[in-house]
């Protein structure tokens, strides 16, 4: 009873962005992309399976993509200080970035400031 009411709104949401969702899903849009891309993931996710993060990961075409398999689930992820210490290293490593962690935040630059 659910479906045709939700293959109706699927259909609908494409029209209006103008894509349809495989042509823009993660794993067919990986290997397109030249940037950095951090995939992080909870190995005991179970409101989207770990191996649906795999699977973009293994669709990818450039080593600046990589894959971070985070202990915990969907919104448990342990050691939080661990898993930001990860990201703020890929950062590091992709952008030449100074250690984000250790450096002090720097003021933000505004339109008006600049006046």
């Amino acid at each position: 009873p659910h479906w045709p009411l939700g293959a109706y709104i699927l259909c609908y949401v494409q029209r209006v962005i103008g894509h349809r969702f495989d042509d823009i899903a993660p794993g067919n849009t990986i290997a397109r992309v030249g940037c950095p891309v951090l995939i992080a993931h909870g190995e005991a996710d179970e409101t989207v399976p770990v191996s649906e993060a795999r699977e973009i990961y293994a669709a990818r075409r450039s080593e600046l993509v990589e894959l971070l398999l985070i202990p915990g689930s969907h919104d448990n992820y342990g050691d939080i200080g661990q898993q930001m210490a990860a990201v703020c290293d890929f950062l590091q490593r992709s952008f030449g970035l100074d250690d984000a962690r250790t450096q002090p935040a720097k003021p933000a630059t505004t339109c008006a400031s600049k006046k």
